[in-house]
């Protein structure tokens, strides 16, 4: 005979299991909220120490091992992203993954002087279940997470901080790990390398510029110590299992001829370059004023006595004229092309600081070393010697006539109208006559 209340029984127990299981996961969340909660009184009791205290040291190690123990409490993914929740400003720095898994977080343990040292924590999501890691990588505030998107067997991130080396000098980082049997390192950077590192100073921030989920990364690079110059970047592309320099082809082969200036006009303007209409001396001086067909005129002027060259811009995008000083430099201006000016200053003959400087922005877009120059089809061609140190397998064909005088020299594009002027290689030597 059926027994009506075994379906009852049966659904009750069904309910009481499916009411406790909803009970522990919202747990599990309320837990998260308990644990940024407690840490965010940590962290404010560890911002509020008086440093000069005798047992500032005792207290804030104190303090620092109680934030790294809590967070160690959080065993499920709700309560890792309660954190993403929070508003603690600087106190607390988050970076957090595209798919969600892995979570870093930063503090300042006011433990490492003048130059701060940082803790960070990475969080990740595996299953269900939360791992902690300690990162080794101290002073650095993580702010960036990115998932690699390529055919390795094994999942990589790349981690982008940022860390203090003195009052004023500065520097970000992007570190690549994975998570097989533990965090490790990923050696997926050129000479493989596991991290890559630029530096800067406080008054002129510098930064990586990561794209397509860290596919491209541009490389900030400056040439010169005189910040306001500029500088360029250099991008690398993920090919395979590692980042490769990215290089740009050109359709033609590359000499020493390529690079000789326009021969009929007296200053020698790189080839591809607005030629003047007219060419006006300033009376009694030894300037002289340059007239372009946009009706641009640069003013020319250079003081001997002084070592001081004075440029002059006028334009119909600007209301006054700019100027521009060069102290210690004998500057001259080696092209036009629409609003961008290239400018050479004085070096020895095999590296000139060559400086591009734009009109309608009033800055300087880059600053480069070349040994010779050309415009072709809105880029600048440009090359560098070879240091007798590097290696190449094909050595170009020279003239013997060179005999100890003969260089080698390397070539690279400039993309100087992007919005992040990028430089890369082409691939082409060639040999000319170094003096």
């Amino acid at each position: 005979m059926w027994n009506k209340t075994i379906p009852f029984i049966f659904l009750s127990l069904l309910f009481l299991q499916c009411k406790e299981a909803s009970k522990k996961s919202i747990s599990e969340i309320t837990n998260g909220k308990e644990i940024m909660d407690s840490v965010s009184v940590l962290i404010h009791e560890l911002g509020q120490l008086n440093s000069n205290e005798a047992n500032f040291g005792e207290l804030a190690s104190s303090i620092n091992q109680q934030i790294m123990e809590t967070i160690d409490q959080v065993n499920h993914p709700d309560a890792a992203r309660e954190f993403a929740k929070a508003n603690m400003k600087e106190k607390l720095s988050l970076a957090i993954s595209k798919d969600t898994v892995m979570i870093v977080l930063s503090w300042n343990t006011r433990l490492g002087g003048s130059s701060p040292e940082v803790n960070p924590i990475l969080l990740h999501t595996n299953n269900d279940r939360v791992e902690s890691f300690v990162l080794d990588e101290k002073s650095l505030r993580f702010s960036d997470i990115y998932k690699l998107d390529h055919k390795a067997e094994q999942s990589v991130y790349l981690l982008k901080g940022s860390g203090q080396s003195s009052s004023v000098e500065f520097y970000t980082s992007i570190y690549a790990l994975t998570l097989h049997d533990g965090l490790k390192k990923a050696d997926i950077f050129p000479e493989k390398q596991n991290t890559i590192t630029i530096s800067y100073p406080l008054d002129n921030t510098i930064d990586f510029v990561v794209s397509d989920d860290g596919i491209r990364i541009l490389v900030p690079e400056k040439t010169y110590s005189i910040e306001d110059w500029g500088f360029f970047y250099r991008p690398m592309v993920l090919n395979g299992d590692g980042y490769q320099p990215e290089e740009s082809q050109i359709s033609f082969p590359v000499t020493a001829d390529t690079f000789l200036g326009t021969k009929n006009f007296d200053h020698g303007f790189l080839k591809g370059a607005e030629i003047p209409i007219d060419t006006i001396k300033v009376a009694n001086t030894t300037s002289h004023r340059l007239v372009f067909e946009d009706n641009t005129e640069v003013e020319h002027s250079y003081y001997p006595k002084e070592e001081t060259t004075v440029i002059k811009i006028s334009s119909n995008s600007n209301a006054k004229p700019l100027e521009l000083t060069f102290d210690g430099y004998d500057a001259r201006l080696l092209a036009k092309r629409n609003q961008f000016l290239f400018l050479e200053l004085s070096g020895i003959p095999t590296s000139s600081p060559l400086l591009i400087y734009d009109i309608h922005k009033q800055r300087y877009v880059s600053s480069i070393s070349q040994a010779g120059a050309k415009l072709t089809k809105g880029v600048l061609l440009f090359s560098q010697p070879i240091s007798q140190n590097d290696e190449f397998k094909e050595k170009p064909k020279c003239d013997s006539l060179y005999g100890d005088q003969t260089r080698y020299f390397k070539t690279h594009i400039l993309d100087y109208k992007a919005d992040y002027p990028t430089v890369m290689p082409t691939g082409q030597l060639y040999c000319g006559f170094s003096e």
